[in-house]
């Protein structure tokens, strides 16, 4: 069975939006709520949703849920909640995970990347204007 591309979209603004869905997988009645943080591809080449299971969860999985790694074309649905979640950082989220540097769709804002990258910049931009500084003095020697 193919995914849906609807789905796709709608799990990618989820993620986004730091929005709770909930789900329905193939073969199953019953909807799951989850908090979806990462859509990619897999080393099989499944497109695949990492996400913190909150409801629907079995008891020995504990109060609060598990992580749960769900590949697309198993979901037949997505519905929007209006509840919103922090990255689970404290329970295990890791944005820069090597599983996801390749075949990346979307991944949830935890602000650290924000901030890396804001470092990164101004490094580069520190470097572009040294350099340039260095080749105005060579400039003006000659």
């Amino acid at each position: 069975m193919a995914g849906n591309p609807n789905t796709l979209r709608i799990l990618s603004q989820a993620i986004h939006e730091k929005r709770c869905v909930a789900i329905r997988l193939d073969g199953k009645n019953r909807l799951v709520t989850i908090e979806p943080h990462v859509i990619y591809t897999d080393t099989h080449n499944n497109i695949v949703i990492d996400c913190f299971q909150k409801k629907n969860a079995d008891k020995d999985d504990g109060i609060e849920g598990f992580w749960n790694t769900i590949k697309w074309r198993k979901i037949n649905a997505v519905f929007w909640l209006n509840t919103f979640f922090a990255p689970r950082i404290a329970q295990g989220f890791i944005e820069m995970d090597e599983k996801y540097l390749s075949g990346l769709v979307a991944i949830v804002n935890t602000g650290n990347r924000l901030n890396s990258d804001k470092q990164t910049f101004h490094a580069i931009e520190s470097s572009i204007e040294q350099l340039l500084a260095s080749n105005q003095k060579m400039i003006t020697r000659h």
